[in-house]
């Protein structure tokens, strides 16, 4: 999972977050609003993931980037 924080108002803003989950590294992992997120599977084996939200998905409400338009080296993780 990459999280990427452009907010103006933010103390991290600009910088990029990595976490990799993993079977040696399971937990839960938790979004804060207002970050960006992209993430990927790892290996040839079966990835799930499950997301548990508050409210139902509307997907017009929801803001979508080409991973080309942000510089990150997407080759690192």
């Amino acid at each position: 999972f990459v999280m990427y924080d452009d907010q103006e108002k933010s103390k991290s803003k600009g910088n990029f977050f990595k976490v990799k989950l993993s079977q040696k590294n399971y937990q839960r992992l938790t979004v804060p609003p207002g970050l960006w997120m992209a993430f990927k599977g790892d290996g040839d084996k079966r990835n799930l993931i499950l997301n548990v939200a508050n409210n139902e998905h509307d997907p017009n409400e929801i803001d979508r980037q080409d991973l080309d338009s942000v510089d990150y080296n997407w080759e690192s993780v």
